[in-house]
C-alpha cells in the first residue's frame, strides 16, 4: 500500500527540513544511498568535471567474493 502522507511545504513551496526528517520514504533513500556508497558505489567530487559530468575513467574494480 502506498504511503498517502504528503510532504509538508513552507509559503515559498520549499520543502521543510523537519518533514523530510519524519518521511519513512526520505529516510529510505538515504538509508539506500549510505548502503550503496559503502559498498563502493558513487563518484567522487574530485572526479566530477567543472561542467557537473564525470571524467571519463574506468568503473571500479570489484572483489571476488
Amino acid at each position: 500500500m502506498a504511503d498517502k502522507r504528503k510532504i509538508q511545504r513552507d509559503a515559498k513551496g520549499q520543502i521543510s527540513d523537519a518533514s523530510l526528517e519524519r518521511d519513512p520514504r526520505f529516510l529510505r533513500r538515504i538509508q539506500a544511498a549510505r548502503a550503496s556508497v559503502r559498498a563502493g558505489h558513487g563518484t567522487k567530487l574530485d572526479d566530477l568535471e567543472p561542467d557537473g559530468e564525470t571524467a571519463a575513467r574506468p568503473p571500479p574494480a570489484r572483489s571476488a567474493g
